[in-house]
């Protein structure tokens, strides 16, 4: 399970160590995850599903004042029309290099260039440590966490090495090379080697002994001497850090082969390791590096999920987060390292057996709310082999295609839901899978446990794999947005909002109403239908009646044979898409509207739910204009974007309280309003009496409450006219996951914006020039800057007489006898407007005196006196920039 221990000849331990004393071991000062990122979401929408260009704003928001940005060039929305039908396309890394650029100003520890250099080290640097060590340290700066870079590079050094087996040699263990001859003659380990390498450079370093997780480690195994395996810490800038050799250089997720050890049995990381391993044997120039980061100085409160150290200092972790002893290791959930580097967390830290109650396990996973919405954990279950006591009949229950569908994995708010119901006693193993898209990997395992058969089971008709129940990724790439059930799992009542009582089965009820917003940008690029499937319902009595000789349910066989005829009748599409396809025998119907105007696409499920189980499917058709007429596009299926499960109340949870009910009816009645203090009061009543926030109605509340606090945020900051607030407002909705909801306001926000920036900081706009001209009229005398832009004013315009009196300059402003509404001086203003430089007697000299009187005062200055004299300052700059224009040889305009 762990790394073979050698057949030792020299003990690293004993070697004379490069201090007399090692510092006593202490939880690390800093963490190698936290200064170097190890995952970004990446964007999980196509450049057709956006209204307007969000990276542009954000690049123009995140630019700094001192950056001589120009307002007249800044980005200029580009709104789609409503009407168009866009190409489906991608643009995946966008939001990496952002970020990247973002964090630009700050010190990141990266090893790319450290790591190549070391990869490149020649035989005749490795003669001694002091040539190894000097070559390793030329791209390493001292400033940086030098003895971290070197220990890096030493690691990668030793990970290239060839390690084959070989005859015996003599080697001197004091040398790179004779630690290397050792290694392949398996003298020493590689914990043993990668002790020595860092004594050698100078680095306290020490071996680690324990117990492992790996190898073919199920959860619920005994771990005794088998999984006895040996590790490291070494002290770099002051703190420990531990390292596990073996695996970092010679670690495989794949089978074991030479002298790889397997981690772990991964067959996603197992298949990118092929992959990269055919890279290296097809370009065997090309720099590719194996290396698994995971190990190499890792969190020790991640670190000690894969590896107990048998001393607890050295476990490098809080006393209070300590373990006891070897036994809790052993109950300890086994979590695989990429459910770290995705920021997710248990939210119960659970125990790697789970046993269920009334047949169902429950297990929560909390991920960052930044990107749960692109995030994808799917599953994987399986009977243990062991399991003989259940006969053939029984058995049917056990294959892997039904099982899979008694799971249910949904999102809700921050949280991925697993809902696993077990149809027989017995022991299973269940693994759960995530990443971004298609790129996957373990995330962890469990050993569940049934004590218990409930003897009646419903198997959806179908599951929807990694995407899960619930909206999620695929629906929000065709357009729907903010729904209002965002919780894939819907727990209602068949007499729910009615006081009808049942009396046939030809009776409906409203069960609920779901809604969405449609994204402007795809409102006609998409229809939208809706299916009901219901679930199989299987008990002890009737299992025989319900599978085939094949192990096939036949209600499968049912719905795929109607199934294909609804795609026969639909290979003409008809004009009213809309319209309900359902059969009449189903108990539970979808009528659905789509509604250009409001943007809003409305589900209600109605029919009678007592005791049963069934799927709401929505389906999304993309169309294209055929003379003149929207028909879907050839070629393109429909496809499924969402699935919802109705299940009823009683059918497999306890009635809720009456205080419950009353508590959920209020916060549904507040959602039917904008009033976020109204919607927040009932939550927290909802949460005081101990509703779950996976439940239905809290996802939905919270889901609405940041929806509202960013559109009236928005609001609010046009109302405080500060340019500051808006672009930190923008940030937001940029990152906001229904961003695509709020193209209205962001368009007026971003107008908004514009005008602000025209203001250069002020709170009003500039007046036009009559009514600048009309309000120093009003002025009885006149402050030195306003003064002075008058005077500049009279001079363009080619008045003469005592300017320095403001009396002199007030009476040129008089209004003229022959119309009242006139003034001389507007007069000239239009014409000199409307004209081409030169303007009557207009020389170079009049222009001269202008500027320089003008000038004497700065805008901003002018601006602070008086709104209407800084619209005069404007109107000379403008008609001085033109004259210089044509003087210095440019054409007429």
């Amino acid at each position: 399970m762990g790394s073979q221990p050698s057949v030792v000849i020299v003990d690293p331990v004993r070697v004379s160590r490069t201090r007399p004393k090692y510092p006593p071991p202490s939880v690390p000062k800093w963490f190698l995850p936290d200064i170097r990122p190890l995952v970004f979401a990446p964007e999980i929408d196509d450049i057709d599903s956006r209204n307007i260009d969000w990276h542009a704003i954000e690049r123009s928001i995140e630019q700094e004042p001192e950056d001589g940005v120009d307002a007249s060039k800044d980005v200029e929305l580009r709104i789609r029309p409503s009407s168009g039908i866009g190409n489906s396309r991608t643009d995946s890394g966008a939001k990496t290099n952002r970020q990247t650029k973002r964090h630009g100003h700050r010190k990141i520890l990266s090893f790319d260039n450290i790591d190549k250099h070391a990869f490149a080290t020649l035989p005749i640097h490795s003669a001694s440590f002091d040539e190894l060590i000097q070559y390793l340290k030329k791209p390493i700066y001292d400033e940086l966490h030098p003895e971290t870079c070197l220990v890096r590079a030493l690691t990668v050094w030793l990970s290239k090495q060839d390690s084959t087996k070989s005859k015996y040699q003599h080697a001197d263990v004091r040398t790179p090379t004779g630690i290397i001859q050792h290694l392949r003659q398996q003298t020493l380990s590689y914990t043993e080697a990668f002790t020595l390498l860092c004594r050698g450079a100078g680095l306290p370093t020490v071996i680690i002994t324990g117990h492992v997780k790996a190898g073919k480690y199920e959860p619920g195994d005994i771990i005794d001497d088998g999984a006895r395996d040996t590790w490291c810490a070494v002290h770099v800038d002051g703190s420990w850090q531990l390292v596990h050799p073996k695996w970092v250089c010679r670690g495989t997720y794949g089978k074991e082969k030479d002298d790889w050890v397997q981690i772990e049995d991964d067959p996603y990381l197992a298949k990118k390791d092929l992959q990269r391993q055919k890279e290296k044997e097809k370009e065997k120039e090309k720099y590719i590096l194996t290396f698994n980061e995971e190990f190499f100085m890792p969190k020790p409160e991640v670190f000690i999920y894969k590896c107990y150290a048998d001393e607890q200092k050295w476990r490098l972790i809080p006393e209070e987060m300590n373990l006891t002893s070897l036994n809790d290791f052993m109950k300890l959930v086994y979590i695989s390292p990429p459910f770290f580097k995705l920021g997710l967390s248990l939210a119960n830290n659970p125990s790697c057996v789970q046993k269920s109650t009334n047949g169902v396990v429950i297990i929560e996973i909390i991920a960052p709310k930044d990107f749960i919405h692109a995030l994808n954990l799917g599953y994987q279950i399986y009977a243990e082999q062991n399991e003989t006591k259940h006969n053939d009949l029984y058995k049917n229950l056990l294959q892997k295609d039904i099982l899979s569908r008694l799971v249910l994995n949904y999102r809700s708010n921050d949280r991925f839901v697993f809902e696993i119901r077990l149809p027989l006693e017995g022991n299973y193993q269940f693994v759960i899978v995530g990443g971004f898209g298609t790129d996957l990997s373990n995330i962890c395992r469990f050993k569940l446990v049934c004590t218990e058969s409930v003897g009646e089971w419903f198997v959806p008709f179908l599951h929807p794999g990694n995407n899960g129940w619930g909206p999620g990724p695929e629906m929000e790439r065709v357009g729907l947005l903010l729904p209002t059930k965002p919780s894939g799992k819907l727990t209602v009542s068949s007499r729910q909002n009615s006081g009808v009582v049942r009396h046939s089965s030809s009776v409906f009820y409203h069960l609920t109403t779901l809604n969405f917003q449609i994204n402007k940008a795809l409102i006609r690029k998409y229809e939208y239908t809706v299916e009901i499937m219901p679930s199989t319902f299987i008990d002890t009595r009737t299992i025989a009646s319900h599978f085939t000789p094949n192990g096939e349910l036949k209600g499968d066989l049912h719905f795929k044979e109607k199934e294909m005829e609804r795609e026969k009748r639909m290979e003409h599409v008809k004009s009213e898409l809309s319209e309900q396809s359902q059969d009449d025998d189903l108990p539970v119907r979808a009528q659905y509207t789509k509604d250009i105007s409001s943007r809003q696409f409305t589900v209600q499920v109605i029919g009678n739910l007592i005791g049963e189980e069934c799927a709401v499917i929505i389906k999304a058709t993309e169309m294209e204009i055929m003379n003149n007429l929207r028909v879907p596009k050839k070629g393109v299926p429909t496809k499924i974007v969402c699935y919802y499960l109705l299940t009823n109340a009683s059918t497999f949870f306890h009635r809720e309280h009456t205080e419950v009910k009353l508590c959920k009816s209020a916060l549904h009645d507040a959602m039917n309003t904008q009033n976020i203090d109204k919607i927040q009061s009932a939550m927290n009543k909802c949460l005081k009496f101990k509703v779950p926030v996976t439940d239905d109605a809290i996802a939905a509340a919270e889901a609405r409450l940041e929806y509202l606090i960013l559109r009236a945020e928005m609001v609010e900051c046009i109302k405080r006219r500060n340019i500051a607030v808006v672009n930190e407002t923008l940030r937001r909705v940029v990152g906001y996951r229904y961003r695509e909801a709020l193209i209205v306001e962001v368009e007026k926000l971003w107008a908004f914006r514009k005008e602000l920036q025209s203001l250069e900081g002020y709170p009003q706009g500039l007046p036009p020039m009559r009514e600048s001209i009309e309000e120093m009229y009003k002025l009885a005398s006149a402050k030195p800057p306003v003064h002075n832009t008058m005077k500049a004013l009279l001079i363009l315009l080619g008045y003469e007489g005592n300017l320095k009196e403001w009396s002199f300059i007030h009476k040129q402003l008089k209004v003229t006898t022959d119309k009242l509404s006139d003034m001389g001086i507007i007069r000239r203003i239009e014409y000199m407007t409307n004209h081409s430089f030169p303007w009557r007697k207009m020389d170079f000299k009049v222009l001269q005196r202008v500027y320089k009187v003008v000038h004497e005062y700065q805008f901003e200055h002018v601006k602070h006196v008086s709104l209407a004299a800084a619209a005069i300052y404007k109107w000379i700059e403008k008609m001085l920039k033109r004259a210089k224009y044509v003087l210095q040889g440019g054409e007429k305009q």
